[in-house]
């Protein structure tokens, strides 16, 4: 496996599946430290004792001693997911993207297993201008607005968004009354929590019942555009 020698030292793995399967060995020479489980019970337990210092889960939809999709939705909301295949259809496909994890078939060659791992674990965030432009879609929101919005998600301060626009900071503030007549939140600071939650990301703390219809509604909204 040249090239690739240390290159998951990283990265802390359970494995469930087949103990003989060559991508348990793959991740073992690339210097992942694996556990492996050849049953849901197993990879629970070791998923609870620290939850934190798991990375991610591969787990073989086709091993007939686990479960896949009750064992995925058990892991903790901090390990990434990555799940393996030979037999794939549109219901594992839709599975797998409702519990925002990613797919690679088992006969994909171990290069394409490294990288998908590496990717799937490494340090991001969401883009602020993708957002702002998504967002804009979303509320139908003009130009301005969704300058506005942009900077809003960056933080700043009305001073600030009208020393970058040219504007007062009177009109600003006048326009961020109208953004949140469009939008329905209240504050510039809730924008990113708003769209996190339209985008299928559960918050630490619970939604009131007036906020969750509101998500819900704008779901679904998204889903049929």
């Amino acid at each position: 496996m040249s090239g690739f020698e240390g290159s998951l030292s990283d990265l802390n793995i359970v494995y469930v599946g087949d103990p003989a399967a060559p991508q348990l060995g793959w991740l073992k020479a690339a210097g992942a430290n694996v556990v492996v489980a050849s049953t849901a019970e197993e990879a629970r337990t070791a998923a609870e004792k620290d939850p934190t210092a798991v990375d991610a889960a591969m787990i073989d939809a086709d091993w007939p001693e686990v479960g896949w999709l009750g064992l995925a939705r058990d892991l903790p909301s901090s390990c990434e997911l990555l799940v393996l295949s030979d037999r794939p259809d549109v219901a594992l496909f839709d599975a797998v993207s409702t519990l925002r994890g990613d797919f690679l078939s088992k006969s994909a060659a171990q290069t394409d297993l490294i990288f998908r791992l590496k990717n799937t674990t490494k340090l991001s965030v969401p883009s602020m201008r993708r957002l702002a432009v998504n967002a804009a879609k979303l509320w139908s929101l003009p130009r301005q607005l969704s300058r506005l919005l942009y900077f809003n998600l960056w933080s700043y301060s009305d001073q600030e968004i009208a020393d970058a626009m040219g504007l007062s900071r009177h009109t600003i503030q006048e326009y961020q009354d109208e953004l949140r007549r469009r939008t329905g939140v209240r504050t510039k600071h809730a924008y990113l929590r708003r769209l996190l939650e339209y985008a299928g990301e559960e918050p630490p703390l619970s939604m009131s019942d007036n906020t969750r219809a509101h998500v819900t509604q704008y779901r679904r909204r998204v889903e049929n555009t």
